[in-house]
Order: C-alpha cells, then sequence, then structure tokens
C-alpha cells in the first residue's frame, strides 16, 4: 500500500523516475501484483519503452485477471498519466467485454472532459452514473458529482468555440 501511494503521489508530481524506482523495489518482492505489473507498464509506455511496457502487460494478463477488470485499472492508471488516447483505448476494450461495467464509460467520460468535449463527458457520465445506480453507489455518486459540475459551467459550454476571429 505504501509503494502504491508513493507511486501515486510520484505520478501526480510527473515524477517518472521515482515512480519507477518505487514500482521496481516493490516488484522484486511481489512479482504478482497486477497493480505494481500494470503501473509498471503504463510507467514503460510513458518512458517511451513498448517493449518493456509489452511485457509487463503480458505478466499482469498471465495472472488471470478478468480482462474487462484488467482494462479498467489499465485505463485509470493511463488516465492518471495523462495518457487520454491509451486511457480511452483500454476503457472501450473493457466496455466491449462488459458493456455493464460503469467504469469503463467512467473513464470515457473523464477522457472527454479531459479533451474538452464537454457535451460527450456529460452523456457518458449520465450513463456512468446508471448503470452503477444498482451495484455501484460509489461510481454512481462519483459520476454524478462530476456531471453536476459539468453542468454548472454553464450554457455557455454549449456553444461552439470560434476558431478563427471574427473579421
Amino acid at each position: 500500500m505504501d509503494t502504491l501511494n508513493t507511486i501515486d503521489r510520484s505520478v501526480m508530481e510527473q515524477d517518472w523516475a521515482s515512480a519507477i524506482l518505487a514500482a521496481d523495489s516493490a516488484l522484486v518482492t511481489l512479482r504478482d501484483d497486477v497493480e505494481l505489473l500494470l503501473w509498471r507498464a503504463v510507467l514503460a509506455e510513458r518512458n517511451g519503452e513498448p517493449a518493456a511496457a509489452a511485457a509487463f502487460l503480458a505478466q499482469a494478463h498471465a495472472l488471470g485477471v478478468d480482462p474487462a477488470r484488467l482494462g479498467i485499472m489499465l485505463g485509470m492508471k493511463r488516465l492518471q498519466t495523462g495518457d487520454l488516447e491509451g486511457a480511452s483505448a483500454a476503457a472501450a476494450d473493457a466496455r466491449q467485454a462488459d458493456p455493464s461495467l460503469s467504469e469503463a464509460v467512467f473513464i470515457l467520460a473523464s477522457v472527454a472532459e479531459a479533451s474538452g468535449d464537454r457535451i460527450q463527458a456529460i452523456t457518458l457520465f449520465e450513463e456512468a452514473a446508471a448503470l452503477a445506480e444498482d451495484n455501484n453507489p460509489q461510481m454512481a455518486v462519483t459520476s454524478r458529482m462530476r456531471l453536476a459540475g459539468l453542468l454548472q459551467q454553464g450554457p455557455e459550454m454549449f456553444e461552439p468555440q470560434a476558431t478563427e476571429p471574427a473579421p
């Protein structure tokens, strides 16, 4: 838990070297920890090491974790590192494996919001809340809170943004 907190903190500070060091140190004794393997894969992606990322992902997959759950975990980690495209791909894979996963829709909504597509984000946060209603109350509340934040931004968010100044 301490290592995961260190990794989270380092990622928030974009201190990739410290995050990698923490993950590598813990993986010496916890070789089969899916969280650490996924973190290490995402950090390798971030570092431009596709072969290492693929190896860590293969190790994580070999642990037999449900592929949809693995996709959710991977998507969240990619989202935390700012890899919106990677987060979206992982969430889409998870959603394809299990369309009822509110977490996958939540990641897609978060990506849409971070990309500036507020209308899509609103639609997806509503969907995530509805999917989570019966089986994941915390996700339902979190989705509604994010939705409320977007709706409070006002009607100007629905107006198209000018790309060129008027003559």
